[in-house]
């Protein structure tokens, strides 16, 4: 009894977790993600109607800056995954690209540019977090890949 208690218990620790799982996958994987993920979200800022652009807080000028911003990004994604990711040091500079939109992220909200609504703090922390939790996956992957 007491071995099929522990070969059980063997079984149920060697089965993935959604956590291994994710850091499991390749680099490219992740920028894949990343550009499925900042392509649309930056079509949708820049159609963002007026009504949203009021409740949020976002200024004409934040929008069309974010946008000038994310579409070279978002091609550059494009791109490295096309080539297959294969030259870290872009792969890493998207990942650095990635923590400069978080410390952006805070900067903005924090400065004195903006006039953001308790709702617009909100999408911009959210959004911060989602990059930030991006990043850190590219970054793991890649070191792993090494």
């Amino acid at each position: 009894m007491n071995s099929s208690a522990s070969s059980t218990h063997l079984h149920v620790a060697a089965k993935p977790t959604l956590l291994s799982r994710l850091l499991s996958v390749s680099p490219r994987t992740t920028f894949a993600v990343d550009a499925i993920i900042t392509g649309p979200f930056t079509v949708a800022l820049a159609l963002l109607p007026a009504g949203l652009r009021e409740l949020l807080g976002f200024s004409d000028a934040l929008l069309k800056a974010a946008v000038i911003i994310l579409v070279p990004f978002v091609a550059a994604l494009v791109l490295h995954g096309l080539t297959g990711a294969r030259h870290r040091g872009i792969s890493y500079a998207l990942v650095v690209g990635n923590i400069a939109w978080v410390l952006l992220s805070i900067v903005v909200i924090l400065g004195p540019w903006f006039s953001f609504t308790p709702w617009g703090i909100a999408f911009v922390v959210a959004q911060a977090l989602l990059v930030d939790a991006l990043a850190t996956w590219q970054f793991l992957a890649l070191r792993r890949s090494r």
